[in-house]
């Protein structure tokens, strides 16, 4: 904000050049503000539809309710996907099998008790929204974020 001080006449043509510049900057981290999020939004139900053309769970099946849920749980376990979807344990696990065999969920770490499982893409996704919202371009690759940001991550 102080690249935006001046000390002078409130109406004289400096005056109005900082007052332009201030409501073109603010202008644009207010469409930035409404756009990027609706991007992201669309970002994530464009993966979620890639993965029912992929998947193409039965209706009504474990695979199909657990769809919707992985968007805002894409680190889960056997028991979370019996949980948000109300499958029997057989079901849930077949469901997460069916997922790791159509490439959206990955296994993480070695033990098979409580083996958590992480959708990637999400991941993938968020880390681009957040990378996007540290310039003011939306542009990584083109433009040095302002703050840290997470690595951009190679998953296909």
């Amino acid at each position: 904000m102080s690249s935006f001080r001046y000390t002078g006449p409130p109406d004289g043509e400096a005056a109005l050049a900082g007052i332009r510049d201030w409501l073109d900057l603010f202008l644009t981290a207010t469409r930035r503000v409404t756009a990027d999020p609706a991007a992201l939004q669309t970002n994530l139900a464009t993966l979620e539809l890639e993965w029912r053309a992929t998947l193409k769970p039965s209706k009504g099946s474990a695979a199909e309710r657990l769809l919707p849920e992985l968007i805002g749980h894409p680190v889960i376990t056997g028991e979370d996907v019996m949980q948000l979807t109300g499958a029997s344990r057989s079901a849930a696990f077949a469901a997460m099998e069916s997922y790791v065999d159509a490439g959206i969920l990955q296994p993480v770490g070695n033990q098979q008790r409580s083996r958590l499982y992480e959708a990637p893409k999400v991941f993938a996704v968020l880390t681009n929204y957040e990378r996007a919202s540290a310039t003011e371009s939306g542009d990584t690759r083109q433009e040095q974020p302002n703050r840290p940001v997470p690595y951009r991550q190679n998953h296909s």
